[in-house]
């Protein structure tokens, strides 16, 4: 679970420019701290029956306080930049015949006649994530 969801910089990056999609939990702005409290269990409490909205978490940026920040994962990331902004982003192993020598990633704006290619980074990476928050950085200066 330690890489499941974006750090909170990358969160808060997103937060501007936009991202407001239901997630799973959200940081806590000061302390940086992830808080998971996703339920979409029915209410049981009887105040909770009478205001389901008041007790329905959805962890949306335009729902949280403001010294909180949704912590999305990074397949929502990912799949918010292509729904929302027609940005696919991919990360690759570079490999030798036995290992992986490290990660690099292609950004593509998708078109309806052709993909345009918009970046390309061959600097090796050696964590998986970190190409993916490189990624995900990069991609953010494609958007307004």
């Amino acid at each position: 679970m330690k890489h499941l969801f974006v750090k909170f910089t990358l969160a808060s990056k997103l937060k501007k420019k936009g991202f407001n999609e239901p997630c799973f939990g959200h940081y806590e702005n000061q302390r940086k701290k992830l808080v998971i409290n996703y339920t979409n269990l029915p209410p049981v409490h009887p105040m909770a029956k009478k205001r389901p909205k008041m007790f329905e978490v959805t962890n949306m940026n335009s729902e949280l306080p403001q010294w909180a920040t949704s912590a999305p994962t990074y397949q929502q990331v990912v799949d918010w930049f292509r729904e929302k902004h027609n940005i696919d982003i991919n990360v690759f192993s570079d490999c030798n015949v036995n290992e992986i020598l490290g990660y690099t990633y292609q950004i593509h704006r998708l078109m309806a006649i052709s993909n345009v290619f918009l970046t390309n980074k061959k600097i090796p990476y050696y964590e998986h994530y970190k190409a993916l928050s490189k990624a995900i950085e990069e991609a953010l200066k494609l958007i307004k």
